[in-house]
């Protein structure tokens, strides 16, 4: 848990209360009487025949044809293309092209990291597909017509007449009060507010794991074989010769692999025996003793790596 915890600004209100003092006009109204004068116009009705024209509108049905659209929802569906990852995968044996070099060097068979494609997903939508048809389509339109007919019209007119009346007006006139009142007052200070907050964090560790697995190793075993034969013969001085090869693996993770192994075979070759008999002192023959010597490969040619534990990466159920 991560104390987030902040301090949060508040306005803290105070109310109190001051005394006031103003000027208010007070209207006070006073009643006076006073003659008016004024002009009536009396209303006088008369009734004369007037011509009203107007227009009548009657419907009227005509055919059109239209372009409806009768479309609805269909099911369409959308492939997408599966996963491409890496996997280990047995690979047999054979010659291929290394794409960082470009040389063609031979492959042990065995387990190597492949790129695979995972099967497509396929999704069906409902999408709009429009379907247009032509349709004959009954139209109502209002046609207009003009009629004239006299009608009684009753007509207002006005005759102007002089009335004199007595009234009472009421004056008014403003007057000054002074009023005390008192207002409350609210106040705002400034206060911090201290917001307790707790948030959970997720943390991450790595946890070192040790595994132990079993592989089949190949070993070679050297048998020596002593002859004695009477011919002489060239020795030829075997030298152990030490590479280190360095080999591309595609992997995950780059490691650096280093390899040295040493390697032996037997060589045979047709060498004519000759006999020859020394004669020493003591007058005996003196056999020839016949070394067989091992010969390393030589250092052009390719040796077959050995699949090395820590590169070996063992397949999950369901990869």
């Amino acid at each position: 848990m991560r104390d987030t915890s902040y301090d949060k600004p508040i306005l803290v209100a105070e109310t109190s209360e001051r005394e006031e003092r103003y000027v208010v006009p007070k209207t006070v109204y006073e009643t006076q009487e006073r003659e008016v004068v004024e002009n009536r116009r009396v209303p006088v009705q008369e009734t004369v025949m007037q011509e009203r024209r107007y227009t009548v509108s009657k419907p009227v049905t005509t055919f059109t044809t239209q372009t409806v659209d009768r479309g609805g929802f269909v099911d369409t569906q959308t492939v997408t293309p599966g996963r491409t990852y890496n996997r280990l995968a047995w690979q047999p044996g054979g010659t291929y092209v290394n794409p960082a070099t470009g040389q063609s060097i031979w492959r042990v068979p065995g387990l190597y990291f492949t790129p695979m494609t995972g099967a497509p997903q396929v999704q069906t939508q409902k999408t709009y597909q429009a379907n247009y048809v032509q349709e004959t389509v009954p139209v109502t339109t209002m046609v207009q017509e003009h009629v004239a007919e006299q009608v009684p019209v009753v007509r207002n007119t006005f005759r102007d007449e002089q009335v004199s009346r007595i009234e009472q007006v009421q004056v008014a006139r403003t007057v000054n009060e002074e009023v005390v009142r008192k207002v409350p007052v609210t106040t705002y200070r400034q206060a911090v507010e201290r917001v307790e907050q707790l948030t959970p964090v997720k943390v991450q560790r790595t946890v070192t794991e040790e595994r132990v697995e079993e592989y089949p190793v190949t070993t070679m075993k050297t048998i020596h074989e002593e002859r004695v034969e009477p011919y002489e013969v060239k020795v030829m001085k075997t030298v152990p010769v030490t590479k280190t090869v360095r080999k591309p693996i595609t992997v995950e993770r780059l490691v650096p692999v280093t390899t040295t192994e040493q390697r032996q075979r037997v060589v045979v070759n047709r060498v004519p025996i000759e006999t020859e008999r020394i004669v020493s002192v003591t007058d005996r023959e003196v056999p020839t003793v016949v070394e067989t010597e091992d010969v390393l490969p030589y250092p052009s040619e390719t040796p077959t790596p050995v699949p090395d534990p820590a590169d070996t990466v063992p397949m999950l159920p369901g990869q």
